[in-house]
């Protein structure tokens, strides 16, 4: 039977091809003793033995058990290596070339989803507040990081990424330079052509990405901390999501982020009627 860090690694390898992910959490499974899962973790097939979901069962996990699944996916985020600079040299590089390659963002983004339904399960198995918002709030980080890489991704700065790769971008300027050389202002034209078109599709592509991306890790940051403020959830993980929450709200503006924040119910109102941000001062 597959146990919790083996899932995980599981489907962060088939969301995003990540060999990074096993050695130490196979380890570890294969020391832990393994328990049934309960039905709110049998979702969408995402943890399984074989081609099925692990039968379902209403028992309590051991003592500690929680704690250990916890650090389990805390592992399979710290595989991703997520850090404050672009993870590729060019666009394509990073968001691929369909239908013959996926890129860098496609792998991470896929990899991120993965973890972050089995937290969305864990978070649905505890009974009690605390791995609720320890999990959300983990997830929110993962998503905040994932967005941090994206934003890194520059046209200009120290470490730029690139429109073009060398091969494409030698065309283009050999492109050019015939133009000019044989007076065909047309093939100017087209090298300009293609650079204007590249440049749009980055602007818009990451736009998109970035803007989805955030709200995700806004949601459940916010989510995460407002379980924690409200039902007295002690971890420091709440102190590294508060600080991502200060860094989005940084970079995408006060009045974004309320906006945000307003999208999403305050899970502590029993009327489910309060929004987030109504309660974004103790965030």
């Amino acid at each position: 039977m597959l146990d919790m860090s083996t899932r995980i690694c599981a489907v962060i390898l088939i969301a995003g091809g990540l060999a990074a992910c096993a050695p130490r959490a196979l380890r570890a499974a294969a020391a832990a003793p393994e328990v049934p899962i309960t039905d709110a973790r049998c979702t969408e097939g995402l943890f399984f033995e074989g081609r099925g979901c692990l039968a379902a069962t209403k028992a309590a996990p051991p003592p500690g058990r929680l704690e250990q699944d916890d650090a389990r996916f805390a592992m399979a985020i710290a595989a991703l290596s997520l850090e404050p600079r672009c993870p590729a040299e060019t666009v394509d590089d990073l968001l691929g070339v369909p239908p013959e390659r996926k890129g860098r963002w496609q792998e991470l983004a896929g990899a991120a989803n993965a973890i972050a339904e089995g937290l969305e399960a864990f978070e649905k198995s505890d009974e009690t507040h605390r791995w609720s918002a320890i999990a959300s709030a983990r997830s929110g980080i993962l998503f905040a990081r994932l967005a941090t890489s994206l934003r890194a991704c520059t046209l200009t700065g120290p470490s730029p990424i690139a429109l073009f790769g060398v091969n494409d971008q030698m065309r283009i300027e050999t492109m050019r330079a015939a133009g000019e050389h044989f007076r065909r202002p047309e093939l100017i034209e087209k090298a300009s052509e293609l650079e204007n078109a590249k440049l749009a599709f980055w602007t818009k592509r990451k736009a998109s990405e970035l803007e989805a991306t955030e709200k995700v890790a806004i949601a459940k940051l916010g989510r995460g901390v407002a379980l924690a403020n409200a039902y007295g959830v002690a971890h420091d993980i709440f102190d590294r999501a508060r600080a991502e929450l200060s860094t989005l709200r940084a970079a995408i503006g006060a009045e974004r982020m309320i906006d945000e924040l307003a999208s999403w119910l305050d899970p502590t109102d029993p009327s489910r009627r309060r929004r987030l941000d109504a309660v974004r001062g103790s965030l």
